[in-house]
């Protein structure tokens, strides 16, 4: 049972009870067995979606020293909300992601991360002997704590003569890249596609969440076919849209695919075009799944890129990864890449908005340092 009562809020006497949660379980079945913890074990992530109720002791100490009220902006908000707001969103229950692997026995320890962070929370779960190196250095820390399902390290044989049982490493810089794209100006984008596209209800929830913190707001849709289920999108989001039939096009007039067919180096003049392929890097065409479903393939996802000349050729942002089973089918992988698309498109989206990911001179892919 965990229950939190928010202190140095109120008057004296007043306080607020954030909630409570109770659960049971069998003796046998409970966490953890210490004992079971090896070497080489992953250490997995579950990204945070926001600041959960043991948090807000903190919030509102943070605020008070800062002189900031709940009414006002938040800095980090992505669609101009107050503190207020932005902290009562409703926080991530995990329960979902956890409930089968525990089931089929596949997690030894969970560990909660609370105030006391890694170096405290995490040495709870380990046995004597061994430590946890943290590689955080592609975590994303939400804006919220700048102002989240990672493979984050694994167990390592703890060597520091100080006892050290939780090793981090480029924390500090993701904390400052976070709390760098507080201050940035929102970029201003354009979609183009073709279809239903989902992709596009994904950029636009993600630009709408301060959580995922892409300093960019869509302002255009694009089409080259008329009468798609992406109007219905666009529209319902209030964001303007335009059909632009492949006809009217000219030569080097426009980006991305399908636009891409017509695509040159003049275009990259107004700012710069991401795409994504369904596929890895090793299969590049419109039957890429079945490629590597023919090839006995382990894995196969889905790739982010920066747009060029050819097709699918630009510089690599970043890969979603996705297993192939024995038993999977043609259809049950494009669906599966089609949900690590929803994933993809708007990390790489976040990495270009908030120029940590460009595009060098070269066509090479140049990472913020």
């Amino acid at each position: 049972m965990s229950a939190k009562v928010v202190e140095g809020n109120s008057a004296l006497g007043v306080y607020d009870l954030a909630g409570f949660s109770l659960g049971i379980d069998e003796r046998i079945k409970m966490l953890p067995p210490v004992d079971c913890i090896c070497l080489a074990d992953v250490i997995l992530g579950l990204s945070s979606s926001g600041v959960h109720s043991k948090g807000f002791s903190l919030v509102h100490n943070i605020l008070k020293i800062s002189g900031h009220s709940y009414k006002d902006v938040a800095p980090f908000s992505a669609t101009g909300k107050t503190f207020a707001e932005e902290l009562l969103v409703p926080t991530r229950i995990y329960v979902h992601e956890l409930q089968s692997l525990l089931v089929e026995g596949l997690v030894k320890v969970l560990a909660y991360i609370i105030g006391s962070g890694f170096k405290e929370s995490i040495p709870r779960v380990l046995p004597a002997g061994v430590a946890a190196f943290l590689d955080l250095t592609e975590l994303h820390i939400p804006p919220i704590f700048g102002a989240g399902g990672t493979a984050l390290g694994t167990v390592v044989k703890k060597s520091d003569p100080l006892g050290q049982c939780v090793i981090e490493q480029g924390f500090e810089e993701t904390l400052r890249l976070s709390t760098l794209s507080c201050s940035l100006p929102k970029e201003r984008i354009a979609v183009l596609i073709s279809g239903s596209d989902s992709n596009l209800q994904a950029l636009i929830d993600a630009t709408r969440n301060s959580i995922f913190g892409i300093r960019g707001e869509i302002v255009l849709v694009v089409s080259y076919k008329a009468g798609v289920f992406w109007l219905m999108r666009a529209t319902k989001a209030g964001i303007r849209s335009k059909i632009t039939l492949y006809k009217d096009y000219g030569r080097g007039s426009c980006s991305m695919q399908p636009f891409g067919r017509c695509w040159s180096r003049s275009t990259s003049s107004c700012g710069v075009s991401i795409n994504i392929h369904p596929a890895l890097s090793r299969h590049k065409c419109i039957h890429a799944q079945l490629q590597a479903l023919e090839a006995g393939d382990v894995e196969s996802g889905c790739t982010v890129h920066f747009v060029d000349e050819g097709i699918d050729t630009g510089a690599t942002i970043l890969q979603e990864r996705v297993p192939i089973l024995r038993t999977t089918t043609e259809e049950a992988l494009i669906e599966r890449i089609h949900q690590a698309e929803h994933k993809a498109y708007p990390k790489a989206l976040r990495l270009v908005a908030n120029g940590m990911a460009t595009l060098g001179l070269d066509g090479s892919l140049k990472c913020m340092s």
